[in-house]
């Protein structure tokens, strides 16, 4: 550092300076020791510091100090001293967002050294060491202060404190006290005649479960996985001794949980652990299951929002209640983990009939449903997607063991009610009537039904519910079909398989009122939804995929439901209906999906249609299989054919046996095979008359006046058809001579709906 000195500055001008220094010579050689490091920008950004350490035996290294941060790094290097400290551009790898992969680009560093220490060379270090050696605790050399007592014990203690909670961290003694919950659990075989249990065994127990218990709300449910382990082994060991002990189970109930109410939103709402609140949930679910017949209870806790003075309460009743209390505000603020909430009561209602009455009358399903439309006991739930499909479950269970016959209504008098199918088996009568505010919920309002409907997780429990309550039931019946037809109608297309299949579940409902949403379904409600077919002949075009799923659900339908398909059968419009989409979905999937090419190709699978989204159909095997199925089902209207053997003449067929004429019918047989599903494909090659009669700029349909015959593409001779009769209010154009050269100029290409490809 000479030449930056005052001397050295003054060497290199040539000028004499004003100071003495002595006859001593200085030493100018610095050695770096440290080094601050500024990064960020001028208004903003963090320190962090590089420091020498030197050893006793002469070497040195370098540690990066970064606030708690503490590590080595080797700023000896010149190319790492230069990255850490000098700033500049460097070359960094980051993310193209229009190539879609990493890429190296030149960036500024936001770092760069702010400070730097220097110490001089002829710093006698070996003094400062020495001296630093001599510091002693103990007063065996004359002169050294001793450390006061206070002082000592102090350390020591902290010492102390410090080595107990590093142990406590270790393996080894997660292990042992997984051994030690599990080395007294009464054995199996003595299980059986808990009252004949010593006194020792309780004792035992009763330890093991205030050591665990313990040590698990303090330390071990606080750790990760791969130092706790399995955290169903820890409440497997627990339950075991709950299981057994009365003394135990209400020890474990008043100082592990109702001491201590916060722990209930702890780990059932906000512990970031999905094991952990899965553990604690079967914690609580077997306690309040075996507390059952352990008799009154008093009160527990007397800060909740709802205390229970039933005088025949039990620890199990205030168990859930301290767990419903949780609805009053917890709940709205922890809406992430809803799930493990809502399944503690459904797993608690799958023990048995005894845990089903406690929930109802504990009123838990209309309290679940209120929470449900943001009209519960406290606050709107903050979370964005709240998971409600364990709610539903449990709402499906508890419904289903209630009575409500009063609600049902069979569609002729003559009939007699017959038992609901869809009630829980696991109750072999009605457990009570369905109490007033749950049915008003269910059967007199739509908002839980339409929530129920868009839950698209909702499992058979929920699906259950919608039979349940619809059975016998015209009324809520067309609650849930109109909200069906409306989300078929305009949900988005891969959102489709979802209400499909609640629509196949209501429409398979095998009472008197089954008909009546058959013909709901396949024809809408008027002026109100528009039914399936209506819905595919909307979408056909534009919606390609929504029409093929109608469809798709359509022939489910038919094929498992004779009165579905007895009602298409017996209808003109639905057969003529039928028909129409049969042959669309053959057209879409004949039509090449690309250009003709003179070579083979690789395309990949199509997707599904089901959990894709878009537009436009795509020609899986599903399809092709829904295809096949939708022309066996079709209604058999192909006219016969009789032949004259002795006048070799064909006999007229009879005008109220032949289909419908119309655009969808007159195509052409080059498209593709003909259907013989009572679809007339006439033959391109027909004789073209001189008397037309125009009907619309996209239906042109000839007349004529001879007795020239058509042929169907199987080549068979039919009489000529019945001459069009135009509509009121439409134009005939009549005695004009037009040429089949004429005729074969039109451009069909520019005629809405007409394909020219193939055609």
């Amino acid at each position: 550092m000479d030449p930056y000195t005052v001397s050295g500055l003054a060497k290199q001008e040539g000028e004499m300076i004003d100071c003495d220094y002595g006859t001593k010579a200085v030493c100018t050689k610095y050695q770096l020791s440290g080094i601050v490091v500024h990064s960020g920008q001028a208004s903003g950004g963090h320190y962090y510091s590089y420091i020498l350490h030197r050893q006793g035996d002469g070497s040195s290294k370098w540690y990066k100090f970064d606030d708690g941060d503490v590590s080595e790094c080797k700023m000896e290097d010149e190319e790492e001293m230069k990255t850490q400290c000098f700033g500049g551009d460097y070359m960094g790898e980051v993310f193209d967002h229009i190539l879609k992969r990493m890429s190296y680009r030149r960036q500024k560093r936001w770092w760069n050294a702010y400070m730097l220490y220097y110490t001089r060379l002829d710093v006698e270090e070996s003094n400062l060491v020495k001296s630093i050696n001599q510091l002693s605790l103990s007063d065996n050399k004359i002169g050294v202060m001793k450390m006061p007592a206070a002082i000592e014990r102090s350390v020591r203690r902290q010492n102390i404190k410090f080595m107990h909670n590093r142990n406590q961290f270790s393996a080894e003694y997660f292990q042992f006290m997984r051994k030690l919950a599990s080395c007294n659990i009464p054995p199996l075989n003595r299980q059986q005649n808990i009252d004949k249990l010593n006194t020792d065994a309780e004792d035992l127990s009763m330890l093991s479960v205030q050591l665990v218990s313990k040590f698990l709300f303090h330390t071990g449910f606080h750790t990760k996985k791969t130092l706790r382990g399995n955290a169903t082994d820890w409440n497997d060991a627990l339950c075991y001794h709950l299981r057994s002990f009365k003394s135990v189970r209400a020890w474990f109930a008043h100082n592990v949980l109702f001491k201590h109410p916060h722990r209930f939103c702890e780990y059932l709402l906000s512990c970031p652990s999905t094991e952990v609140r899965s553990a604690f949930v079967k914690i609580i679910v077997f306690l309040a299951h075996f507390s059952l017949q352990d008799g009154y209870c008093p009160p527990p806790m007397l800060n909740a929002h709802t205390i229970l003075l039933d005088r025949k309460a039990t620890m199990s009743d205030h168990l859930l209640m301290a767990v419903l209390s949780l609805l009053h505000k917890e709940v709205s603020e922890h809406g992430r983990h809803l799930s493990h909430y809502f399944s503690l009561f459904n797993m608690y209602a799958s023990f048995g009939i005894q845990e089903k009455t406690q929930l109802l009358k504990l009123n838990v399903p209309t309290l679940f449903m209120l929470v449900s439309l943001d009209e519960g006991t406290g606050p709107a739930i903050k979370y964005q997607y709240p998971e409600f499909t364990k709610l539903h479950t449990v709402v499906s269970q508890l419904i289903r063991c209630c009575d409500v016959t009063s609600k049902t209504q069979v569609s002729r008098p003559t009939l007699n009610l017959q038992p609901n199918p869809y009630r829980d088996l696991s109750c072999p009568e009605y457990i009570m009537p369905i109490q007033p505010q749950a049915a008003d919920i269910l059967f007199n309002r739509s908002s839980y039904i339409k929530k129920l409907i868009e839950d698209s997780q909702l499992t058979e429990e929920g699906m259950k519910l919608l039979q349940f309550c619809c059975w016998e039931n015209p009324h809520l019946s067309r609650v849930v079909l109109c909200e069906l037809l409306w989300q078929i109608a305009f949900a988005y297309c891969h959102e489709l398989r979802h209400y499909m299949d609640l629509l196949l579940g209501m429409l398979f409902i095998e009472d008197s009122w089954q008909s009546h949403r058959i013909h709901n379904a396949f024809k809408g409600m008027p002026d109100e939804r528009e039914g399936l077919f209506d819905t595919i002949q909307r979408s056909k075009n534009h919606y390609q995929k929504r029409a093929y799923q109608c469809m798709k659900c359509l022939v489910a339908l038919l094929s498992k439901c004779p009165i579905a398909y007895s009602m298409l059968n017996s209808s003109a419009d639905l057969k003529v209906k039928w028909t129409h989409a049969v042959e669309w979905l053959q057209d879409e999937l004949d039509r090449r999906p690309y250009a003709p090419n003179t070579y083979n190709n690789w395309s990949p699978p199509a997707q599904s249609n089901e959990s894709t989204n878009g537009y436009f159909l795509e020609r899986s095997n599903s399809a092709k299989k829904t295809l096949e199925q939708a022309c066996d089902l079709c209604p058999d209207e192909e006219p016969e054919v009789e032949e004259n053997s002795e006048e070799g003449e064909s006999s007229q067929v009879d005008e109220s046996q032949s289909p419908p004429v119309n655009k969808a019918n007159m195509t052409n047989t080059n498209s593709g095979t003909s259907s013989n599903q009572g679809v007339l494909r006439y033959n391109a090659n027909r004789n073209i008359d001189p008397y037309y009669t125009v009907l619309d700029t996209r239906d042109i349909l000839f007349a004529r006046n001879d007795t020239t015959t058509d042929t169907i593409s199987t080549g068979e001779e039919v009489a000529e058809p019945v001459p069009f009769t135009p509509a009121s209010g439409t134009q005939t154009v009549s005695d004009v001579s037009i040429t089949e050269e004429e005729v074969s100029n039109v451009d069909l290409d520019k005629v809405p709906g007409y394909e020219a490809s193939g055609r």
